[in-house]
């Protein structure tokens, strides 16, 4: 059975928790690319990623997102739908600790304007 603890989240909100678990969602799913390599992580229609292979594009997506001058703290606006790119540029944005805002095309335009100004980063 797994340890629970109680944890203040949520503007004072207590929670129950699970005491032993990943401190952010990179190292989540770092364990889970080193626990399973060769699984398949996301599919998209006929498309199969590996966690090894989503992995290494997300290196590759962070290390960009670094040399354009994304650093962490900044918030990076994502506009894609249900698809294998928008976790790709989810994960890398949280490898190198900027805030995300995800928006659906649909409101994009609302979403992103109350989003950016106020998100607080990532980790």
């Amino acid at each position: 059975m797994q340890n629970i603890r109680r944890e203040v989240h949520y503007e004072g909100r207590i929670v129950p928790s699970f005491a032993e678990r990943p401190a952010d969602l990179d190292s989540m799913f770092r364990a889970a690319v080193k626990r399973a390599p060769s699984s398949i992580a996301v599919v998209e229609g006929d498309r199969r990623v590996t966690y090894a292979e989503l992995s290494a594009t997300v290196d590759r997506i962070a290390g960009n997102l670094s040399r354009l001058g994304i650093a962490r703290g900044d918030r990076v606006a994502i506009l894609l739908g249900n698809r294998v790119a928008f976790v790709e540029i989810s994960l890398s944005c949280t490898r190198v600790g900027q805030s995300r805002c995800p928006s659906i095309s649909g409101n994009a335009s609302r979403r992103t304007n109350m989003c950016l100004p106020t998100r607080a980063p990532s980790r």
